[in-house]
């Protein structure tokens, strides 16, 4: 995902993974930090990722925080994406995140 990211001008920095606080990347570009948490599902995406992402803005003061996923999201992690303002993507949308507000 990391490089991914860079192919479309950010600069990717991948979290320790175990004690990550949520984000699974730091990405930057233009003076802008946003919080990544990922997740490779062939299924759906729950809440889980959505608390995660939330907390993980919080702990590492990002500008925004995202799930991005190769599966789908539940009816629930998207309403609790609206109350949180975690975005929810998919990996096809990564050409978009410098869109994200």
């Amino acid at each position: 995902m990391a490089g991914r990211l860079e192919l479309h001008g950010w600069r990717a920095e991948v979290t320790a993974g175990s004690g990550d606080q949520g984000l699974d990347i730091i990405a930057r570009q233009g003076g802008r930090r946003i919080g990544i948490q990922c997740k490779r599902y062939d299924g759906a995406v729950g809440n889980k990722a959505v608390q995660e992402a939330f907390s993980g803005r919080a702990f590492h003061r990002v500008d925004a925080a995202i799930v991005i996923t190769t599966g789908h999201y539940t009816e629930s992690a998207k309403a609790l994406s609206r109350k949180t303002g975690v975005h929810l993507l998919h990996v096809r949308d990564i050409s978009r995140l410098h869109r994200l507000r």
